[in-house]
C-alpha cells in the first residue's frame, strides 16, 4: 500500500511539470505485482493474469495515444515509472 501511494505521489509531482500517463503507471504496477506473486509461488494462474496485464497495458497506452490524451513519450514514461516502482517494491519486499 505504501508503494502505491509513493508511486502516485511521484507521478503527480511529475504531472505538475509534464503530463505522465497514470493509466500506464497503474498497468505496469499491476504487471509487476503479478510477477511478484508468481515468484512467490502462487501458481500458474498468476501467469495468465500477468500476461493479461501486459496486454491491458498495451491497450490502455494505445487508447491514450488514439484519443490524443498523451504522446508516446508520456505513455512510455508512465509505464516505466510503474515498472520501476514495482521493481523497487519487489526488491525491498514491502
Amino acid at each position: 500500500m505504501i508503494q502505491i501511494i509513493a508511486t502516485m505521489a511521484v507521478a503527480l509531482v511529475i504531472t505538475v511539470f509534464w503530463k505522465i500517463s497514470l493509466h500506464s503507471t497503474g498497468a505496469a504496477g499491476l504487471a509487476m505485482f503479478c510477477a511478484f506473486l508468481a515468484e512467490r509461488g502462487f501458481g500458474n494462474d498468476v501467469f495468465y493474469v500477468f500476461i493479461g496485464s501486459i496486454i491491458l497495458g498495451g491497450i490502455l497506452g494505445s487508447a491514450r495515444l488514439q484519443l490524443y490524451k498523451h504522446n508516446l513519450s508520456q505513455v512510455v514514461a508512465g509505464y516505466g515509472l510503474g515498472l520501476l516502482a514495482g521493481g523497487v517494491g519487489f526488491l525491498v519486499d514491502i
